[in-house]
């Protein structure tokens, strides 16, 4: 399933002044919902770009290439060698800028939420408060999320007994950890949104019954546990692991070999015929030395969507990063 527009803008402004959605990435969600997002001013569409960033092995000679017309084509022109000239579509030159504000303020109505939203401090928002008087208050910014003086700013500003916080996308366990220790309740705010359109999902505002996390890494400890059961790893497999749990909770769940290669040594060239493969097979056999299913260890990390790729089959919520 797609990625929906409000998430989509959500993961983009970050609460950050002058986040901007590219015209290839709204492509998708171009239509009736698009055209009301506009009209709101969600989304303020700028000037055709002019320029396009350089190539990414660029040795620093250029700056941003500019964007010429040949033969009806629009076409972003290096001027060290046209055999590397990008072309692009009308849609790849056109942006539009995201207005914070306009976006809390949609889902704040679409909610149903009692009172207007309002600006508690850069990229943290109080959208409102339920029913029940619940107040719901959406952290924007991951600089914020990892503020140590969050917990105190919402205390001084928010004063309602009951709160949840909505999180970004990026936000570390820590942060969750911190405040939920404070007795807030704290939810991703991509997964409170409902599936379709601006409005979050009720029932996720509220607490539900303590789930506890399939896989927990103890970073200093270099130690595992899945499915409550302690894995005794070697070093690469749990840097293995640990890179895929850590990709796992971004917008990409999944890795590249090469990517997995220059992680576990470091840019390095790999020693011998040392696959990522080998790795893979220890880090499922030490789960199944652990008692876990042989079939459920090979799920938890896949390549099955394509065979350069790996992935942990896990949510962020079911995964837990520590120290």
């Amino acid at each position: 399933m797609a990625e929906s527009l409000a998430r989509l803008l959500l993961r983009r402004s970050d609460g950050r002044p002058g986040a901007v959605l590219w015209g290839r990435d709204a492509v998708p969600h171009f239509g009736r919902t698009f055209d009301r997002v506009l009209a709101r001013r969600i989304l303020v569409e700028r000037p055709p770009a002019e320029s396009w960033p350089v190539c990414a092995d660029c040795d620093g000679r250029c700056r941003d290439r500019p964007i010429v017309e040949i033969g009806g084509n629009l076409v972003a022109e290096c001027p060290e060698d046209h055999a590397r000239d990008t072309f692009l579509l009308p849609d790849d030159i056109r942006s539009f800028r995201i207005d914070a504000a306009a976006l809390i303020t949609t889902i704040a109505e679409a909610s149903g939420l009692a009172d207007e939203p309002v600006a508690v401090a850069d990229g943290v928002w109080e959208l409102g408060r339920s029913a029940a008087g619940r107040a719901v208050v959406m952290v924007l910014d991951p600089a914020q999320a990892a503020n140590s003086r969050l917990l105190s700013l919402l205390h001084a500003h928010v004063p309602a007994t009951d709160k949840t916080v909505l999180f970004p996308e990026s936000a570390a366990a820590a942060d969750y950890r911190r405040l939920r220790d404070a007795g807030i309740h704290v939810v991703a705010a991509s997964t409170a949104l409902a599936a379709e359109g601006f409005a979050l999902v009720a029932a996720l505002l509220v607490p539900g019954p303590a789930v506890q996390p399939r896989l927990v890494i103890d970073r200093a400890a270099q130690a595992a546990t899945i499915d409550g059961k302690a894995c005794a790893l070697a070093d690469q497999p749990f840097r293995l692991l640990l890179l895929l749990a850590e990709q796992a909770r971004t917008a990409r769940s999944d890795m590249q070999v090469r990517e997995i290669e220059g992680a576990i040594w470091n840019g390095r060239a790999m020693p011998g015929s040392r696959q990522i493969r080998d790795i893979v097979r220890e880090l499922r056999d030490a789960m199944v030395d652990a008692g876990i299913d042989r079939a459920i260890a090979s799920g938890l990390v896949e390549n099955r969507r394509h065979p350069s790729r790996y992935r942990l089959t896990l949510d962020a919520k079911d995964i837990d990063l520590r120290g």
